[in-house]
């Protein structure tokens, strides 16, 4: 099943980065609530879980993924596309893959082209604003920003409050408003 979502993602937008891959798969458990056995925590760079990085280990060896390493102005990355045994892989999660075709599309859709470190920003955010509702306190918008500054100071936080405005359809700390 995850192998199949990996492989989607990678069909979908062809180029993907590990971040992104990374970002994708937190955002389908954590917003569009598709069941992912992942247990992502605060890490670097935002949430991680250093299964999705296993899983495209095993992806790649099985031919449905191919990672190559592609240079960059600041440094280097992966490139994750569609491998030789893609088919096979999605074949096999066919039915998984249906039932949340339109999650990933949303996912795709929505995040494409964003930049690593906007990925990684928005999904801090998330993450943040998951701690506040675990924890069953209400926050406003200035209680995510300031909690999310702390993690990511690099970020300022008109920069942060810009984003928590962009996601406010997906925080769930937050009261909504009409």
């Amino acid at each position: 099943m995850i192998l199949g979502i990996i492989v989607r993602l990678a069909e979908k937008e062809p180029g993907l980065g590990r971040t992104a891959l990374m970002k994708y798969l937190y955002f389908l458990k954590e917003i569009y609530k598709v069941p992912i056995d992942y247990c992502f925590q605060l890490y670097t760079y935002g949430p991680f879980d250093a299964d999705v990085l296993d899983d495209l280990g095993y992806a790649e060896s099985l031919g449905a993924v191919k990672s190559d390493l592609c240079s960059y102005q600041i440094g280097y990355g992966y490139k994750i596309s569609k491998g030789p045994k893609a088919d096979e892989i999605t074949q096999e999660a066919s039915e998984f893959l249906t039932r949340y075709e339109s999650e990933i599309d949303k996912v795709v859709n929505e995040f494409r082209g964003a930049t690593a470190s906007d990925l990684e920003l928005i999904a801090t955010i998330i993450y943040v604003d998951r701690e506040f509702h675990q924890k069953k306190k209400h926050a406003v918008i200035q209680d995510i920003v300031n909690r999310t500054h702390d993690i990511k100071p690099r970020y300022s936080e008109s920069e942060i409050e810009g984003k928590v405005n962009d996601q406010r359809d997906k925080l769930s700390s937050i009261e909504k408003v009409g």
